[in-house]
């Protein structure tokens, strides 16, 4: 089945236990309102979360997508977060980032210049 309500439902269910999985580890997040052009994943500042369950992987439109809303919003860092195939567990799922954004991270956690 392509478009319609299966595929909105299956994206509204994956950003919804991704907002759990956050919350359950002490992550003050909620989910943005359908539509919203800044991400999927709101509460952390600085940080755009994209998050993805499709059936076909599409990594440089969803970096890109990732990156226009991370722009709109006016985040430092941003992040897709994709369902991997074959579990539902959330902490197994794919973070996808750009390696300037790696960077950036390491940087914040104080990896450069030891």
């Amino acid at each position: 089945m392509s478009g319609g309500r299966s595929p909105k439902n299956k994206g509204d269910a994956y950003e919804r236990a991704v907002v759990r999985y956050l919350q359950e580890r002490g992550i003050h997040v909620t989910r943005a309102k359908r539509g919203n052009p800044t991400g999927d994943v709101l509460g952390i500042d600085g940080l755009t979360i994209e998050c993805k369950n499709q059936r076909s992987y599409d990594i440089a439109g969803w970096v890109k997508q990732m990156q226009a809303s991370k722009e709109l919003s006016e985040s430092r860092l941003g992040v897709v977060i994709a369902k991997r195939r074959g579990t539902t567990d959330v902490s197994q799922h794919y973070a996808i980032l750009t390696v300037e954004d790696l960077v950036s991270l390491l940087e914040e956690a104080g990896y450069v210049g030891f």
